[in-house]
C-alpha cells in the first residue's frame, strides 16, 4: 500500500510541476486492486494551490495532503 501511495504522490508531483507558466489543477478518481482478485479500493487525487490531496477508500487514512 505504501508503494502505491508513493507512486500516486510522485505522479501528482510531476503533474504539479509540469507547467512552467501555470499551476496544475484538477482531480483524478480511480481504483486499484491488491491482489488483482481483491475488492477495488477507491483513490482520489486532487491538485490545487500547489498541494496534492490523496484520499483512499474505507480502511485507509482519510486523506493525505502533500505540498
Amino acid at each position: 500500500m505504501r508503494r502505491l501511495l508513493a507512486a500516486v504522490l510522485v505522479v501528482a508531483g510531476a503533474v504539479a510541476f509540469a507547467g512552467e507558466a501555470r499551476a496544475a489543477t484538477g482531480s483524478w478518481i480511480g481504483s486499484f486492486r491488491v491482489p488483482a482478485s481483491g475488492d477495488p479500493v477507491e483513490v482520489l487525487v486532487r491538485i490545487a494551490g500547489g498541494r496534492a490531496t490523496v484520499s483512499m477508500g474505507y480502511g485507509h487514512r482519510q486523506r493525505t495532503v502533500i505540498p
